[in-house]
């Protein structure tokens, strides 16, 4: 445990404590309250405590300032010296209280008071993955430092040195002032060093343990601060790599510096569990020693800020390993309410945060902006030196330079007494003393609780009879020790490299939408039967699932969309994401994925089959309704555009074409029928070839859906009317066309109304046969199919492009109906089955709903 000084108030339930980090400590006592609190130097006429350095055993001199004195034994004093564990009074005005020294005297340090490369080494600062920071004197100048001098055992190693002088070297190229300052590099005694400016306050992680965490106004100039500083880095093309708050130092001006910029590549190299950053603070790309820019620096900047707000760590997860993975996969928390932190910090901290650099500030000079967009709502900024400030706020800094000083009385020391007796006794009882010591620790068995026991008696007693062999024996414990640390290290060190090329495998596979390829990673790594491999294979199973899942859902809303394109998409994206690197896709989910494609198939066949049934129905519920019913009423219009609607709404592309074709047949026939529907109503001077008697009869005109015609029965002239259907057969239907239409109308137009009519009739007699049919009645249809074609009421000089088609159709019949006619009902069935492959209207209309006319639905 390192020292700390503990102020404790004997008017208030208040306390507080201060470590002692090396150097001048200068404490102010507040005259409202009488708390001592951190300065970086007591004003004049002020009251407060200077604390003096440790010395080699951890004691301390207290010196009091104003009208502050020390109390001992019913004296006054203005100076005193304390022990760890000690604890002395003191009173200041009307105010009192007790300071006292908490910990251990600070391990020794051989480089302590020697002299390095120019620098007097005066006292050791703390120690890291790099190596050790001293308090120092730079000799030619008479300035303190901060030196830094790299691990002994990793300075054998060229890469590390190499790197550390090189980033060293580079840093003290920047000048910035949020940044801490390198002033120079060297090599002195075997050592490898490089100095820098000493930041008297501390750093904020030390804050944070003395204090806790900051209101939200100071964690944002803190931010703002070291946002500056990257700024500034990123200008020069550099990345800190290592941002966190135990490497943000508090000036004595209070405002903050950024240390250790540069130097993140050395300390990866040298701290291979933290892969060049904290763990706590590292972005989620930063793993595995992947190229980064300064957005990485950002994500660790929002930790940090979150740090300083919270205390706590953005994921308060024990491990390396389970850090990483939080910080790959686990969604960042919020601020808690009670930080009373403004919406736009929470917008700030979720975008520093975000796992995708993408969506991070792209620069710090951003950062900077928005922090300071925040601070300018305040009033004032406060220092992050806060209660040095509010001190002197309070009373007003004229007022302190206005006090005079105090006069001082003769300083005292408090004298430490130590009773002396017999001279002999005491070596002889020494002497025991070392013996028992030494049984003791020779008696132990465990060579680690040895090791610590021989270090003990050799401290204890550095000369006498037994120090030699102690001296050998923990050597020698020592090395083995120290050997098989070696071996465990070496080893570990493998499983390790074994065990960050599985997890990159597993995290690139999965990244990659590649969970199959993962598994196999796995198999093949080796380290599938232990205890971590379980953790692996569950998030790798995880992510399987959830990609299966995803892959499922877009199929099976391909489905409910109709959207077959879609739904097989999905089954490919699954094929892609559980195939191996041979090529196939893996079980079990080859299986799984193959019943689905099936399953998928087979609705999309059902929903085509049932569309294609409905364009079915459609069209031949046309024909047998509104074509139907206006040809017997010579009023196709309506039914050709219900036609041409259906064509458009059908959704079979292929029926659809092929039912367009008649779209021009229906138009010209329709125009015919208007015509001959108009010329009936006028006309009274026709005649025509009546259907029943074949007798030639005169024309009178429709009358209602009927024709009415005038007939002799028995020498007189009857009126009678028929319906327009009798007159559908080919002799009559065309001699009444010849009859009634001008034959300045173009002549398609009577041709397609008659072979309309025709095919309707054809039609009507093969759909009305529910059994086979006499020879004789296959000879009329064929004989009557036939007279349709003979009977076309009008000379074509040009042929449309369904005339062929049409006539085509009328000869299907005849061949059929021929060929049934003579017996061959082989040949018949095939030319019927040919009528019923094709799109026709006579095929629609002699259909029993369940052709297919060819095409695949």
């Amino acid at each position: 445990m390192s020292l700390r000084l503990r102020w404790k108030s004997s008017d208030f339930d208040e306390e507080a404590a201060f470590p002692l980090r090396g150097g001048a400590l200068a404490l102010l006592c507040l005259d409202d309250s009488g708390a001592l609190d951190r300065v970086a130097e007591i004003p004049d006429g002020a009251s407060g405590i200077v604390v003096g350095e440790p010395d080699a055993d951890g004691r301390l001199d207290l010196h009091a300032r104003g009208q502050l004195q020390f109390l001992a034994d019913e004296s006054t004093f203005r100076k005193v010296r304390i022990k760890p564990g000690g604890r002395v009074a003191f009173e200041s005005g009307a105010w009192s209280g007790t300071v006292s020294l908490e910990g251990s005297a600070p391990k020794s340090d051989p480089l302590v008071g020697k002299e390095l490369g120019g620098y007097k080494v005066l006292g050791r600062l703390g120690a890291g993955g790099v190596g050790v920071v001293y308090r120092a004197l730079q000799i030619n100048l008479d300035r303190e430092v901060a030196l830094k001098v790299l691990n002994p055992k990793e300075a054998e190693k060229p890469v590390m040195v190499a790197s550390f002088h090189r980033e060293a070297q580079a840093a003290g190229r920047l000048s910035h002032p949020n940044l801490v300052q390198v002033h120079d590099v060297g090599k002195a005694d075997g050592l490898h060093f490089f100095s820098m400016e000493i930041v008297p306050g501390g750093n904020l992680e030390e804050q944070l343990e003395e204090s806790g965490p900051m209101s939200w106004e100071n964690a944002v100039a803190a931010i703002r601060d070291c946002a500056m500083a990257l700024a500034y880095a990123q200008e020069h093309d550099l990345v800190h790599r290592d941002v966190k708050p135990e490497n943000l130092m508090v000036s004595g001006s209070g405002h903050l510096k950024l240390a250790d910029l540069g130097l993140a590549a050395t300390r990866g190299l040298l701290d291979k569990d933290v892969a060049g950053g904290t763990p706590h603070f590292m972005a989620p790309e930063a793993f595995g020693g992947r190229e980064i820019d300064g957005r990485a620096d950002h994500y660790s900047l929002g930790c940090t800020l979150y740090r300083l707000l919270t205390g706590e760590t953005v994921f308060p997860v024990q491990g390396v390993r389970e850090i990483l993975r939080a910080h790959r996969e686990s969604s960042p928390p919020t601020i808690p309410s009670e930080v009373g932190a403004p919406p736009e910090l929470e917008n700030l901290l979720a975008e520093l945060l975000d796992k995708n650099p993408d969506n991070r500030p792209s620069v710090a000079s951003e950062v900077v902006e928005r922090c300071s967009a925040l601070l300018a709502k305040k009033v004032s900024r406060k220092s992050l030196a806060a209660a040095a400030v509010v001190a002197v706020a309070a009373i007003g800094w004229a007022t302190w330079q206005a006090l005079q000083p105090a006069t001082e009385p003769e300083t005292k020391t408090v004298v430490e007494y130590v009773q002396v007796g017999d001279e002999g006794a005491a070596q002889k009882a020494l002497q025991l003393s070392m013996e028992l010591a030494w049984t003791q620790a020779s008696a132990i068995s465990d060579a680690s609780k040895k090791i610590g026991a021989l270090e003990a008696f050799l401290l204890e007693f550095p000369a006498g009879p037994f120090a030699l062999n102690a001296q050998e024996e923990l050597a020698r414990l020592v090395k083995e020790r120290d050997d098989a640390l070696a071996r465990d290290a070496a080893e570990a060190e493998a499983v390790m490299a074994k065990w960050a090329q599985l997890e990159a495998d597993v995290s690139g596979h999965l990244s990659d939408t590649r969970p199959y390829l993962a598994y196999v990673a796995l198999a093949e790594s080796g380290l599938e039967n232990s205890e971590k491999a379980v953790a692996i294979r569950k998030s790798i199973n995880d992510a399987a699932q959830s990609i299966f899942a995803q892959g499922e859902m877009a199929r099976t809303q391909g489905l409910k969309d109709g959207d077959p394109a879609a739904s097989f998409a999905a089954t490919v994206f699954l094929e892609e994401a559980f195939r191996g690197s041979d090529g196939e896709v893996g079980e079990p989910w080859a299986t799984k994925i193959l019943e689905k494609r099936r399953e998928s198939k087979e609705y999309f066949a059902s929903v085509q089959r049932a569309a294609f049934q409905a364009d079915r129905s459609r069209l031949i519920g046309v024909l047998d309704n509104e074509i139907t019913n206006g040809l017997v009423t010579l009023t196709l219009g309506a039914g050709v555009r219900s036609w041409s609607k259906a064509c458009d709404e059908l959704s079979h592309p292929e029926l659809a074409k092929l039912a367009r074709r008649e779209s021009s047949f229906l138009l010209s026939a329709a125009r015919a029928a208007d015509a001959l529907r108009s010329s009936l109503r006028a006309s009274e001077d026709l005649f025509a070839i009546e259907p029943n008697s074949n007798k030639r009869v005169r024309v009178l005109g429709l009358e209602g859906e009927g024709l009415s015609v005038s007939v002799q029965v028995r020498g007189e002239r009857v009126k009678r009317v028929d319906p327009l259907r009798a007159w559908l057969k080919p002799e009559t239907f065309s001699g009444l066309l010849r009859a009634a239409l001008s034959p300045s109308r173009p002549p398609e137009e009577a041709c397609a109304l008659h072979l309309l009519a025709g095919e309707f009739q054809l039609a009507k007699r093969i759909g009305a046969w529910d059994s086979l049919p006499s020879a004789e009645e296959f000879a009329s249809l064929a004989q009557e199919a036939q007279q349709w074609v003979n009977r076309i009421p009008r000379k074509l000089t040009a042929y449309p492009d369904w005339y062929t088609r049409h006539l085509d159709m009328f000869e299907s019949v005849k061949r059929f109906a021929s060929a049934a006619a003579q017996g061959d009902f082989y040949s018949g069935e095939l030319e019927l089955a040919g009528l019923a492959q094709e799109v026709s209207l006579l095929g629609i209309w002699a259909s029993d709903g369940t052709s297919h006319w060819g095409l695949n639905p």
